[in-house]
C-alpha cells in the first residue's frame, strides 16, 4: 500500500490502510525515552534505539526504508554497528552511576 510521502503503515492499525507519519513516531519514542534517563545522553540514546529497532523489526520492507530514512534526519542510525555502541555507552554510564553511588 501506498501512502503520502514520509507516512508509514501504522504498527497498531486497527484498519486496513492506517497511516502516520515516521517522524511522529518517532519524537513519540524520543519523548518516552527521556523519562527516567537522569539527563544522561548515552543512556537516553541506548533506550531510543532499542525501541526503533523494535519498531522497525515490525515494518514492511517499503515502510522500513522510510523509517529508517526519517529516523537518519533526526541523528539515529538503526544499524547494529550503531546499537552496539550504544549499548557499550550505556553500559559505561550505568557502571560509573553506581561507581559514583558507593
Amino acid at each position: 500500500m501506498s501512502f503520502k510521502p514520509g507516512f508509514i503503515a501504522s504498527p497498531w492499525a486497527h484498519e486496513r490502510g492506517d497511516s502516520v507519519r515516521a517522524e511522529s513516531l518517532i519524537q513519540r519514542i524520543e519523548k518516552e525515552a527521556h523519562h527516567g534517563c537522569g539527563l544522561h545522553y548515552e543512556i537516553y540514546q541506548y533506550r531510543v534505539l532499542s525501541e526503533l529497532r523494535k519498531l522497525l523489526a515490525n515494518l514492511s520492507a517499503g515502510d522500513a526504508e522510510t523509517f529508517q530514512q526519517a529516523a537518519a534526519k533526526r541523528g539515529f542510525h538503526l544499524d547494529d554497528k550503531a546499537l552496539e555502541e550504544s549499548r557499550q555507552c550505556y553500559h559505561e554510564t550505568l557502571a560509573e552511576i553506581r561507581q559514583n553511588q558507593e
